[in-house]
């Protein structure tokens, strides 16, 4: 009998699963240190990072936080992990960013992003990438066929088969003329 309750329980504890079943969780209890148990009333939690769980109810994302208050709205299409402070997030189609504490700051513009790295982040609309700062405001224009990450100061770009480098403000400091 007892084994039985267990199946269909998954406990969190120190934003750790501890204990769940192998097929269908039934139930998500939160455990916190001092004993507290809360009930989650999701259709699936996730493990937490960097103090918040993904959740999912009736096909819809959010997050909550360790001690399981919701703390960004069940309304999104699909969520991903916090980094550095913001989380990647898709909804109707589109994707953009959100901070910690729900609120939209890069709006749901684009087709694809990318996380934020050294506070820029990559953005892809229309086949087309280019990179945006923590504010939203376009650095690179969204022009190339492939945008890498900066590193130094400087991303490698790609046009038509062929790369160049920009800076930090977007300027071309070598265009794509550099056969790969």
């Amino acid at each position: 009998q007892k084994e039985s309750i267990i199946n269909f329980v998954k406990i969190i504890f120190k934003g750790e699963i501890i204990m769940s079943r192998l097929k269908e969780v039934k139930r998500y209890i939160l455990c916190t240190e001092d004993g507290k148990e809360t009930i989650l009333n999701y259709n699936m939690v996730c493990e937490f990072k960097n103090g918040f769980a993904r959740v999912i109810l009736d096909g819809k994302e959010g997050f909550i936080n360790e001690t399981g208050k919701e703390i960004v709205p069940i309304k999104y299409d699909k969520v991903f992990n916090f980094k550095d402070g913001y989380a990647r997030v898709g909804l109707d189609g589109k994707e953009g960013f959100i901070d910690e504490t729900g609120k939209e700051i890069v709006p749901f513009i684009y087709d694809k992003v990318y996380d934020f790295e050294n506070g820029y982040a990559r953005v892809g609309l229309d086949g087309k990438e280019g990179v945006i700062n923590e504010t939203g405001k376009e650095i690179v224009p969204i022009e190339y066929d492939k945008v890498f990450n900066f590193e130094n100061g400087y991303a490698r770009v790609r046009l038509n088969y062929k790369e160049g480098f920009v800076d930090e403000t977007g300027k071309e400091i070598i265009p794509p003329v550099l056969a790969y």
